[in-house]
């Protein structure tokens, strides 16, 4: 188990592989594990990391960091942490839209974007 402190809360992320950097941003109920098998597979060529959002997984648990904003904020927050200048960022569910949001918000940060089935919704926040 990787983790590292943002915000005085835990956050906890797993990595594999070596090469230019790829984030995996899990969906609404998940956690970094259903990205294992992506991981594997994309490890032979990348660094491939998954965290935990915050309130998921094994990441710190405090409802007032549960919006998007505060999700896009941890990821920056997570990039800025472990020197990653630029990723690729590859969402499902909640994470398209926090990747579609640090993206639009860092387009300089993030050389590659893919979303799945990103919510249909704006939230306003």
């Amino acid at each position: 188990m990787s983790a590292i402190t943002i915000e005085n809360d835990l956050v906890h992320y797993e990595v594999l592989g070596r090469g230019r950097p790829v984030i995996l941003l899990h969906g609404w109920l998940g956690s970094w594990r259903y990205w294992i098998p992506a991981m594997q597979q994309l490890s032979m060529k990348y660094r491939v990391y998954a965290l935990d959002f915050w309130g998921f997984g094994d990441s710190g648990r405090d409802a007032r960091r549960y919006d998007i904003a505060s999700q896009v904020l941890l990821l920056d927050q997570f990039m800025e942490k472990l020197g990653i200048a630029k990723a690729a960022l590859v969402g499902h569910d909640l994470g398209a839209a926090v990747a579609t949001r640090y993206a639009v918000t860092h387009p300089d940060r993030v050389p590659r974007l893919m979303v799945v089935c990103p919510p249909l919704f704006l939230d306003g926040s």
